[in-house]
This record gives C-alpha cells, structure tokens and sequence, in this order.
C-alpha cells in the first residue's frame, strides 16, 4: 500500500473518530446550551463523513505529504494547524455574520479543536506513512 493511502486512511479515521467524540461530549452539550433550537437530534453523520474525507484529503495533501518530503513533523503540524483554522475559520466566521445567538465563545472552542484536530490527526497519517515507508 502507498505511503499516501495509508496516510490518507489513518487520518480520515482518526479526525473522523476524533470529532464525532469531542462533537458528543464537548461541543454538542456547549453548542446545544446556546443554539440548542438551531440543532439536530440526531447529526447526519454521512454528510459529516463525506467532509471528513473531503478535509482529511486536504490535510494529507498539505500537511503530511509535504511534511514527509522534507522529514518535518513540524511541517506537517503546522500546515495541518493552518488548514484546521482555515476550514473550521470559514465555518465559524460565516455562521458569525448571518446567524442570530452565534456567540464568540463558539468560535473560539471550535477553532481551538480545530488546530489541534487537523494537526493530531495529521500527525497520526504522517507517523503511520512512515512506519510502512
């Protein structure tokens, strides 16, 4: 197997993993107390999947292939860090400007987990491409 399927496989699961965890026990209860009107019972988790293998793609593509190229974890963290602000930034900002109640305490928790996220995750990709390299 390629150094980049395994790198995109292990990071899809493991942001994948990651958020539905943080999403139940963190952000779902935190959200929910704010704009809990605004929010599913129960999440559509295969549109969630379709943009986690969508965004890990990016992740694997500008952070960890990048980051193995030049034998730099912190490359890959970094880049990774950058994509998860940019992705979850979109979102946040977006949802700031047209929404009524988005609050910047929503903000600020999920792009805390974003740069984190997309870097653990990516992180995850870039020691399992190596371990098989």
């Amino acid at each position: 197997m390629s150094t980049t399927v395994i790198a995109t496989i292990t990071t899809i699961l493991v942001f994948f993993v990651a958020d539905i965890l943080w999403v139940k026990f963190v952000t779902g209860p935190f959200f929910r107390a704010r704009i809990g009107e605004m929010m599913l019972e129960d999440p559509k988790l295969g549109v969630a999947f379709v943009f986690y293998i969508i965004f890990a793609i990016g992740i694997v593509y500008f952070a960890v292939m990048p980051g193995l190229a030049a034998n730099s974890l912190w490359l890959t963290l970094g880049n990774a860090a950058f994509i998860g602000l940019l992705g979850y930034g979109t979102f946040e900002a977006t949802n700031m400007a047209i929404l009524k109640n988005w609050q910047y305490s929503m903000i600020v928790i999920d792009l805390i987990w974003s740069i984190f996220g997309s870097a653990g995750a990516a992180a995850a990709g870039y020691f399992a491409a190596k371990s098989f390299s």
